[in-house]
């Protein structure tokens, strides 16, 4: 989770709580696309009626609710703009492993 990308990472978040409701037949309804942070509160909601559930899969529970924080976070707009143009200089720049504006490779 730490290295991956962000629309990697919710992607991620998001099937494990898929999987975890599907495990504890919960209702979820499964859409597709942009993960959303209202889209991973619900289904976090769903474990709010079963104690055993909720226990059980805290973990994925808790990323779930990190995510959606993250995802909800006032400047996240701004490092998706930061990261947008890094990729506009690589890009342009012939020698991209010379100058990176972030930590992690991609």
């Amino acid at each position: 989770m730490l290295v991956a990308k962000q629309k990697e990472a919710v992607m991620e978040v998001r099937r494990q709580l898929v999987e975890a409701a599907s495990k504890e037949n919960l209702p979820i309804k499964m859409s597709l696309g942009r993960v959303t942070a209202e889209q991973l509160c619900s289904y976090v909601q769903l474990f709010r009626d079963s104690w055993e559930a909720l226990e059980s899969h805290s973990g994925v529970l808790q990323l779930g609710l990190a995510a959606a924080q993250t995802l909800r976070h006032p400047t996240l707009s701004r490092w998706d703009a930061c990261l947008a143009f890094e990729r506009l200089l690589l890009q342009v720049n012939p020698f991209p492993s010379a100058w990176s504006l972030s930590c992690h490779p991609g």
